[in-house]
């Protein structure tokens, strides 16, 4: 069972904000279920979000996403229509508005656009999440978010997180993700070109299956352990962290020149010290970098080296 998740920086700002708004605002929200009432900008506020209607699209549409706010979930719809849901609830007070920000779904000339217009600061009951289904050949563009969970898509994405992990899972096509504050995972990713990094958490990349003509794959953590296993063939890789361990899984098929490194800990290869010593698997094509600043890197080869 996975630790408790530490609270955001977002969250933490928040709660020093409210410490103020509660004593500006607490007469205001005993009248909650008056549904609004105002005073030093604050307003009492139960909203759930409305329906939306579904847009038809086609095979591969373009969409984008902005929503700073919520966790963004993203599956494949088999009816060449894009369905927005928003789960968004809002039950407290809201400073700065008499209503909370509506999602905004509208079509454009490639595909969809989901918008939510900046948001405000909110204390009580909150809930934040969009769920979106599209075509599996769509292109995603997550530009915020604060969290995505992904999988099924076929024709690439790019998304990035302000606050919160990222989940990738059974996804094809080139890949950036990066998340300010928050884990990256992916798995059972089949792609030419994958590009994933995290100011703060671990990334674990597994099952990977690098594709294509000069295949690559760089992933960073600036302070987070890394766990990455996949098939590795011709190509370029460089897996790096600020402060963590790395452990590296080279699966049957994979192709590489190993430069390993670490500015304390050890490099171990199927379980034997090898700092200093060249590691090569298979025909040692490709160009593989790894280095931890403060950790041991640990490689296995499946009796490949």
């Amino acid at each position: 069972m996975r630790a408790m998740e530490r609270p955001s920086r977002t969250g933490l700002i928040a709660l020093l904000i409210a410490v103020e708004a509660v004593i500006a605002g607490v007469a205001l929200y005993t009248l909650r279920g008056a549904g609004f009432a105002s005073a030093g900008g604050f307003h009492a506020v139960d909203y759930s979000a409305p329906p939306i209607a579904p847009i038809s699209v086609g095979v591969a549409p373009v969409v984008t996403v902005d929503d700073i706010d919520s966790r963004i979930v993203v599956t494949p719809s088999n009816d060449g229509m894009v369905h927005v849901t928003d789960r968004t609830e809002v039950h407290g007070l809201i400073f700065g508005s008499e209503h909370a920000q509506a999602l905004q779904v509208t079509r454009t000339l490639d595909g969809v656009r989901v918008y939510r217009p900046a948001g405000h600061f909110t204390l009580g009951d909150t809930t934040n999440r969009v769920e979106i289904s599209v075509p599996p050949m769509t292109q995603l563009k997550i530009s915020r978010s604060g969290g995505d969970d992904i999988s099924g898509l076929q024709n690439g994405i790019d998304v990035v997180s302000q606050d919160g992990h990222i989940t990738l899972d059974d996804v094809k096509g080139d890949i950036k993700a990066h998340s300010d504050d928050g884990r990256v995972e992916l798995s059972n990713i089949s792609s030419n070109s994958i590009d994933a990094s995290t100011n703060d958490g671990h990334v674990y990349a597994t099952q990977l299956q690098m594709t294509g003509a000069s295949p690559r794959a760089t992933l960073h953590s600036d302070s987070g352990s890394m766990r990455i296993s996949g098939t590795f063939p011709a190509g370029s890789y460089a897996f790096t962290t600020g402060d963590g361990r790395i452990e590296l899984s080279l699966l049957q098929g994979s192709d590489a020149n190993v430069d390993a490194s670490t500015g304390d800990g050890h490099v171990v290869v199927d379980g034997r010290d090898q700092a200093g010593q060249p590691i090569r698997v298979g025909a040692g094509s490709a160009a593989m970098r790894l280095r931890s600043e403060d950790g041991s890197v640990h490689i296995t080869t499946n009796g490949a080296l």
